[in-house]
């Protein structure tokens, strides 16, 4: 009966001094019992409403947000970026981190190979990434040498940075910032590398590297403003990430969620997308993929379980292709019932993971399919999946004034046709002797159609004895009264 009453009593506390609509639960706790099991989840934000990140929408009510290392808020983020997200297993966030992989001054651009370098580190642009508004046009015809820029992305497997959003910096420090592993260090000398980015510490700040000191493999973050004559970065602060409160791994039996590029392969049962590895059992299941799939770079999304290692046992995995097709033009129609888009005849599917975009409306946060309309002018980029479905990837509408079209000027085939010209990017499935057929859409050519091979001036003849099945052609043109798009620019894509 003491006992009893007891247990009542402490309940009876308990219940008066307990605050339910304050008091976030902790992550965590080893999965016993009644203990909440946290998730940890990495990934690209695709949208807003709260926060989505790999297709899920997390509840951010309580959620605590770091930006670049200092308190911040949702409306710092932006569609595009890559983020840390810390949440209960009902989805609810408790904290969600954001920091740029790189800042500072493009250099070397190569707007036809689609690459740049930032502190020698090499940038990979594809369909893929967005743009800041700031940079305009907004895709890598927007950059200078020289413009500041920060760059949200993940590293391959070769080490360089496949950009997910690029950002013109606001930064006027110059203050410039990498991510990276250190390699070739020198303890005489105080240097090391990132990538082909000589790093001098003599004079900096060192944080969390306790009394070994920097050491080969660690994960660190350096900033620093000045290079010495031999390109040497003079850091001013040396932070060694390895331990991070908000790093990619989770406490054992936390629940994980990580999508991105494999960068190694270690075995049949082991491979690491970033700083996470990845366990595979015998009751992981595949998805539009097999385990003979798992190469270097292939773009995954893994779901599982953390153990006590901090490695991800999976659970799923799935393979995510990367956007080979790309269609630009006025919406033709919208399926709210099956959610699909068609521009120019050719129709993509939304999923959860679409990633949705507005430069027609201040870059409203919360933009999304439902606030799309018949008649917007938007730039659609997707994949084909196995049952030939085309997949949106990215969708992002225009501002009106970006709808002017200037085809006109550049070449003598003007048409009748009221609408705005449409543009196609996609691999060629079938050659015929008056068309191409192109993301599934059958493209027919006449007199007036304009040819270029590699940015060359060619005839009708040397374009179809040069094009392939399975070749990226980029079109232009527009549909006639009878429905049929008539193509008045066709070129043939490098193998870049």
């Amino acid at each position: 009966v003491l006992l009893v009453s007891a247990a009542i009593a402490l309940s009876a506390c308990s219940e008066d001094s307990a605050s339910p609509t304050t008091e976030v639960p902790p992550l965590g706790g080893g999965g016993t019992g009644n203990a909440i099991v946290g998730k940890t989840v990495v990934g690209p934000i695709s949208g807003f409403g709260s926060v989505i990140v790999n297709g899920t929408r997390y509840n951010t009510d309580q959620a605590n947000f770091m930006i670049d290392g200092v308190p911040g808020t949702q409306a710092d983020l932006k569609v595009g970026q890559i983020v840390v997200l810390k949440s209960d297993n009902n989805n609810n966030a408790q904290s969600v981190s954001y920091e740029e992989i790189v800042e500072g001054p493009v250099a070397g651009l190569d707007v036809n190979a689609g690459t740049f370098m930032v502190l020698e580190q090499l940038v990979i642009v594809d369909n893929l990434t967005s743009f800041d508004d700031d940079i305009n046009p907004e895709n890598i015809e927007g950059l200078t040498n020289g413009m500041i820029v920060e760059i949200s992305g993940e590293r391959d497997a070769n080490g360089d940075i496949r950009a997910t959003r690029i950002d013109k910096s606001d930064d006027d420090d110059n203050d410039y910032e990498v991510h990276g592993v250190v390699e070739n260090h020198d303890p005489v000398a105080m240097t090391f590398y990132i990538g082909d980015l000589r790093v001098g510490y003599a004079n900096a700040e060192l944080d969390d590297f306790g009394a070994d000191g920097i050491q080969n493999g660690d994960l660190v973050e350096v900033e620093g403003s000045t290079f010495l004559n031999d390109g040497t970065l003079v850091a001013t602060e040396v932070e060694n990430e390895n331990d991070d409160d908000n790093d990619r791994d989770g406490d054992d039996d936390d629940e994980g969620e990580i999508s991105g590029l494999i960068t190694s392969v270690d075995s049949a049962t082991r491979f690491t997308i970033g700083t996470t590895t990845v366990i595979i059992t015998d009751n992981t299941e595949f998805e539009d993929g097999s385990a003979a799939d798992l190469v270097l770079n292939a773009n995954v999304e893994v779901e599982g379980q953390f153990n006590e290692n901090g490695e991800l046992v999976a659970e799923e995995i799935e393979f995510e292709d990367r956007s080979d097709t790309e269609v630009e033009g006025r919406i033709d129609a919208i399926d709210t019932v099956n959610r699909t888009i068609t521009v120019g005849g050719i129709t993509f599917a939304v999923t959860d993971t679409t990633r949705f975009e507005d430069d027609d409306d201040d870059n409203d946060q919360t933009f999304s399919f439902e606030n799309l309309a018949v008649g917007d002018h938007v730039e659609i980029d997707g994949y084909e999946d196995a049952s030939g479905t085309l997949i949106a990837t990215k969708v992002e509408r225009e501002a009106d004034d970006d709808d002017d079209n200037d085809n006109d000027d550049d070449n003598d085939n003007d048409n009748d046709n009221d609408e705005s010209d449409t543009e196609i990017e996609g691999a060629v499935s079938e050659i015929g002797s008056d068309h191409l057929v192109v993301a599934g859409r059958t493209i027919f050519v006449d007199a007036n159609t304009a040819y270029e091979l590699n940015d060359r001036e060619v005839s009708a003849a040397e374009f179809f004895a040069a094009v392939q099945i399975g070749d990226i052609v980029e079109v232009e043109g527009y549909e006639d009264e009878d429905g049929n798009f008539i193509a008045e620019d066709i070129e043939l894509e490098d193998d870049d």
